[in-house]
């Protein structure tokens, strides 16, 4: 097992797994502790948002963002992918199914949760005097 699987202990019940976030001292020396995994990941996270607000302001709008962004969460939400669960927070849109993006698996995810990006575009677009 690497560093960061060792770091992450879980526990499965019936119907999902549930993740059990356990910040290790021991863990942050020689290799990338939790901790400074969850901040790059959060790092990850913002320069998504800010990735989306750069689009918008070259496409004059957010809503074809928006639209895009919103295809995606449904798709994946109509027609769940059969992927590694491990896996599953370095997708764009939660590929098993649900927006997800709450609570401790949200921590670990790259991307930031589709309807927060959605909200953030459409405020964007609000300020500008865009209303849909």
């Amino acid at each position: 097992m690497s560093g960061h699987e060792s770091a992450l202990p879980f526990v499965r019940k019936p119907g999902g797994t549930r993740h059990v976030l356990v910040l290790r001292p021991d863990r942050a020396q020689g290799e990338p502790g939790t901790a400074a995994l969850l901040l790059q990941l959060a790092v990850s996270r913002q320069r998504e948002f800010l990735a989306d607000q750069t689009a918008a302001e070259i496409l004059g709008e957010g809503r074809p963002l928006v639209d895009a962004l919103d295809t995606l969460g449904r798709g994946v939400e109509a027609l769940p992918m059969a992927v590694n669960p491990a896996t599953a927070s370095l997708y764009i849109a939660n590929p098993l199914g649900g927006r997800g993006g709450r609570g401790i698996a949200g921590l670990f995810s790259t991307h930031p949760p589709i309807p927060a990006r959605i909200a953030k575009l459409r405020a964007y677009d609000a300020r500008r005097g865009i209303h849909y």
